[in-house]
């Protein structure tokens, strides 16, 4: 594959400047120039991952109200099976809860 031709992009930096840049590349082991050409990417593609992060947010908050759902759903379940062992099968609300217990809210 070719190798794409690429250019020099430099720019002046005052001390503070300098230090951030330094404290935050030390961290990942590379050069001033590799961090700034990488955050610089990072912002321009942004876009991209953004979309793509909004949709999996999107897809989390969608499971959270469907968890939420099921777990109303099984309390009301459990209330029924209670009622119904209770009311119409003629168990004690112990024995009622130990069913309940063993086969919905485990």
């Amino acid at each position: 594959m070719p190798r794409k031709r690429t250019e020099t992009v430099s720019f002046r930096a005052d001390e503070d400047l300098l230090r951030l840049l330094d404290q935050s590349r030390s961290r990942f082991g590379v050069s001033r120039g590799e961090w700034v050409r990488g955050v610089v990417q990072a912002n321009l593609y942004a876009t991209e991952h953004e979309s793509l992060n909004e949709r999996l947010s999107d897809i989390e908050q969608a499971v959270a109200r469907i968890l939420s759902r099921q777990e109303a759903f099984s309390l009301n379940q459990a209330r029924s099976l209670y009622a119904i062992l209770t009311l119409t099968g003629n168990l004690s609300a112990d024995d009622a809860k130990a069913v309940v217990q063993t086969n919905i809210t485990r």
